[in-house]
Parts: C-alpha cells; sequence; structure tokens
C-alpha cells in the first residue's frame, strides 16, 4: 500500500512538473493596463485610448468644474464612457466608477484640485452587464462576463 501511495505521488508530481507552459506573448501580455492625465491636460477636453487585452477604446473628458474660489483648479469631471479611475487631489486618493467624478470633500476652501486622474477600465453602454451579475442593475460590476465591449471594465 505504501509502495502505491508513493509512487502516485511521485506521478503527480511528474505530470504537474512537465505541463506545458502558455506562450510568452500571452503570460507577458498586460491586462487592463491604466493611462494617466496630469497637468496641463487636467481642465481641458482630453481623450485617452484605454488599453485591454485585445483592444483600446477612447474614453473623452468631456467637462470639468472649477474650484469655487479657484478657477485654474479642478474638483470634478464627466467622461463620455464608464470607467474605473483613480483620482489624485492634494494627500487623497479617490477611487471611482462611472462617468462622473466630484470631490466629497467639498467645492472650495481646503479642498484640493485634481491633480491627475488614472483609468484603468473603461466600457460602453451598449452591453452593460447584466443586473445578477452586479447586484445592483447600475451596471457597474466588477465581474468579467466575456464581452468584447467591456475592455477590463466589467
Amino acid at each position: 500500500m505504501r509502495v502505491i501511495t508513493f509512487l502516485s505521488a511521485g506521478a503527480l508530481a511528474f505530470a504537474c512538473g512537465t505541463q506545458e507552459t502558455p506562450d510568452d506573448d500571452l503570460t507577458n501580455q498586460e491586462v487592463g493596463a491604466c493611462v494617466t492625465i496630469a497637468g496641463a491636460e487636467i481642465g481641458k477636453r482630453v481623450t485617452v485610448q484605454v488599453p485591454s487585452i485585445d483592444a483600446t477604446m477612447p474614453v473623452t473628458f468631456t467637462s470639468w468644474v472649477p474650484k469655487g474660489d479657484d478657477p485654474n483648479a479642478y474638483i470634478a469631471f464627466s467622461l463620455d464612457a464608464i470607467a474605473t479611475f483613480k483620482v489624485k487631489a492634494g494627500d487623497n486618493t479617490f477611487e471611482g466608477a462611472g462617468t462622473a467624478w466630484r470631490n466629497p470633500n467639498g467645492t472650495a476652501g481646503d479642498v484640493r484640485g485634481i491633480e491627475s486622474v488614472e483609468i484603468c477600465g473603461a466600457r460602453t453602454d451598449e452591453n452593460p452587464p447584466p443586473a445578477a451579475e452586479n447586484g445592483s442593475g447600475d451596471g457597474g460590476g466588477s465581474g468579467s462576463d466575456g464581452d468584447q465591449n467591456c475592455h477590463g471594465f466589467c
């Protein structure tokens, strides 16, 4: 019995150790790479190409809201596509998803303007994920439904 157990364990170790590895092109492919805007791009209508596994999707910053007491600093923006993003404003980094973002700390005073926005996934609203997958019906799911239009977001 011990010989059979030992041989079975050895066969399993050998089989697992000799599995074929995927092509380097597939394992080194960057999935869901992010695009960042900063500096002079903040406050302007800017279109970025958000990469995904097999395509890119253009996302445009369509409008910006200036800070109440500083028209050269911005506290909110709108996008033409649904996206996931990180916003850096001063010492704060906020994560969000959707077509718009506003600084939750306010619009004037000590509130810092947007320094950078990093978009890591985007999709059009053509094929939103089913409500059952994200639990809310708002299209903001984080799973993957295999839809080609999700561009790393669904």
